[in-house]
């Protein structure tokens, strides 16, 4: 059973609470948002310790119990995912590919690995995280720090804006219909949040291409080789969710802030 702060599972599970992490290899994989930056972060690690994550073999987020009970899985507070599955399956004798310095790694952050399962089936496939909200984020920020990782939340107030940032600013301004101050004031923000690009399709900036556009020459700005098409897909959720800290996928306010810096 998950820590009461991680809210209702099965059969009540709260969708509401599920974010998609977003990776630029294709990987989707639904979580609980509390949870979201340290998985992306271990999924970063996993990977460059020599482990491939396959988008097509992960999973995470599935609002049901634990197979062949009526005992809530994990799965449905979106605080357990799934790794690269039909080479860890669930099965006696333990079958795994995965390295043990990696499933180390994620029992060093605060999951138990499935593999280690003594009273069940070995799930080697399966991390699940064991403590509260709060140790996500006090874990989260620990490992932020070791690794020299900047936090990816937008600060509330932004620094002053330098000349560069301010012709950025006004670019977007211009594209938004607002004056062009070069200042991002209130008007500015409702416009922002107004015009909003994400995953959703319903979004109202995904159909501006000029706009999107503007978010990807952002994103090759910041270092990060995506194509400029004004069109909305992976590249772009990959960027909104891991270059921009926007960790629900959509690019308001706070991932145009993001963006100019």
């Amino acid at each position: 059973m998950a820590h009461s702060s991680w809210g209702q599972g099965w059969p009540n599970c709260n969708r509401a609470n599920i974010v998609t992490v977003v990776r630029r290899d294709g990987l989707r994989l639904p979580v609980h948002r509390e949870l979201a930056p340290l998985v992306t972060l271990l999924i970063d690690i996993t990977e460059a310790m020599g482990y491939d994550v396959r988008p097509d073999w992960t999973w995470g987020y599935a609002c049901r119990p634990i197979a062949g009970t009526n005992i809530p899985s994990a799965h449905s507070w979106g605080t357990a995912v799934d790794i690269n599955a039909p080479v860890n399956p669930r099965k006696r004798p333990l079958t795994t590919n995965i390295p043990r310095a990696v499933r180390d790694m994620w029992k060093g952050n605060g999951f138990r690995w499935g593999g280690d399962f003594t009273t069940s089936v070995p799930d080697a496939m399966h991390f699940e995280f064991m403590g509260s909200v709060g140790d996500a984020r006090a874990i989260n920020a620990r490992l932020r720090k070791f690794l020299g990782v900047g936090s990816p939340a937008p600060q509330p107030q932004p620094p002053p804006t330098s000349a560069g940032e301010r012709g950025r600013i006004m670019e977007l301004q211009r594209l938004l219909r607002v004056g062009a101050d070069g200042i991002i004031g209130p008007n500015t923000v409702a416009a922002m949040n107004r015009n909003m690009i994400g995953w959703r399709r319903s979004l109202p900036g995904n159909s501006n291409p000029n706009l999107v556009s503007w978010l990807q020459r952002q994103g090759r700005r910041k270092g990060y080789a995506l194509k400029v098409d004004g069109q909305v897909g992976a590249e772009v959720n990959h960027l909104i969710v891991v270059v921009l800290g926007q960790r629900d996928g959509i690019c308001g306010a706070n991932g145009y802030r993001a963006a100019v810096r």
